[in-house]
């Protein structure tokens, strides 16, 4: 039988849209028919891309009737505090939903939440699945009163499975649902998309890639001097990163990995940027502001603990003022001088090795 997958489907987010070719390739893999559902409730939706005939959402519930799997994939969607703060800014852009937009904020989120619930927390046929999401903002607000005496636990024990993107969405669940869940860590999805490979040679560090816009970090300038002051050239790929042509997201995204592919190093504020460097084979440094919980989606916290599971948290460099100060800049060329011993070949080699036994994993619990 044929296999419903619910992706979060941002066509213009370069980022979003690796995570929804890590689905492809899965779908791929696990060698059966899959139906993927956009969550923006349109009455059509067209990805630009033939790998993707979007469905939408609202025709889910009569779809699962007969559904023998239901694979909800990637970023928030199954985590209720997403449903409760987040979702209604998304519906509201959609078009079904754009009367929201014209609602007090706290009715909109009453109405949203209700259509999260109906979307993502009510249909379960036989066997369900939450895959490679981010629980984190679960952890943000333990004590929250929910409306409509939603039960938080409920809805998390309603998984067959729950194999969260990382090990504090792990916890998190853990925690919520008082270890009942069954639930394991796991990796991002982006990381299960087929990669291209860093086209630089391995050691220089002559080309450096940015991608610096979601901790709003200021005097940028200064570091594009000390990496001249250092002989490297750098590119800028900020722009590019939300805005792939919806008519033709795989050519631009191709377009935007194949510069990220010919740089030696990359440095960035911006998660699912990082992601599609480390499974290029391309070294990683990460920057981001203060932040103890992941309280919103683009918070910085989750990009601290991306670091911490792939094992080189040194090179995550969080900042307090929020700008390419003395410390910051210092903390930089420490973390490039390092970057060849301690990101090199073997380092690329484990992701990967790792990568294929989460694929594997998920293919078992799956089918």
């Amino acid at each position: 039988m044929a296999c419903r997958i619910v992706l979060a489907w941002n066509k213009r987010n370069a980022g979003m849209y690796s995570v929804d070719l890590g689905a492809a390739a899965f779908a791929g893999a696990l060698g059966e028919e899959a139906f993927f559902y956009s969550t923006y409730p349109a009455s059509s939706v067209t990805a630009g891309d033939p790998r993707f005939q979007l469905r939408d959402i609202a025709r889910l519930a009569v779809e699962c009737r007969d559904a023998d799997r239901l694979i909800y994939w990637g970023d928030f969607t199954t985590s209720p505090q997403y449903g409760l703060e987040n979702l209604a800014d998304k519906f509201s852009k959609s078009p079904r939903g754009r009367a929201l937009f014209f609602l007090p904020q706290r009715l909109r989120a009453r109405i949203a939440f209700r259509m999260w619930r109906r979307y993502f927390s009510e249909i379960r046929p036989r066997r369900t699945f939450s895959l490679c999401q981010n629980f984190q903002t679960l952890a943000a607000a333990p004590d929250r009163a929910w409306p409509g005496g939603f039960d938080p636990a409920a809805h998390l024990l309603g998984f067959e499975r729950i194999c969260a993107r990382d090990s504090e969405s792990c916890a998190a669940v853990r925690a919520a649902s008082a270890g009942r869940a069954r639930v394991s860590s796991g990796m991002d999805a982006a990381f299960l998309a087929t990669a291209p490979r860093r086209t630089a040679a391995c050691g220089r560090l002559a080309k450096v890639g940015l991608m610096l816009f979601r901790s709003n970090l200021q005097n940028v300038p200064r570091l594009h001097a000390m990496l001249e002051a250092r002989g490297a050239g750098w590119d800028d790929m900020t722009a590019g990163w939300l805005g792939l042509e919806a008519r033709g997201v795989e050519r631009s995204f191709a377009d935007l990995i194949a510069r990220l592919t010919a740089c030696d190093v990359v440095i960035s504020d911006t998660y699912h940027f990082i992601i599609n460097a480390v499974r290029s084979h391309v070294p990683v440094i990460g920057i981001g502001g203060v932040s103890h919980c992941q309280d919103r989606p683009v918070a910085d916290f989750k990009k601290a603990i991306l670091f911490r599971d792939l094992g080189i948290a040194d090179h995550y460099l969080i900042t307090e003022s929020r700008e390419f100060d003395d410390r910051l800049l210092a903390h930089v060329a420490a973390s490039l001088e390092r970057i060849p011993t301690e990101q090199d070949e073997a380092f690329h080699r484990a992701v990967d090795a790792r990568v294929r036994r989460f694929k594997d994993e998920l293919l078992e619990i799956v089918a």
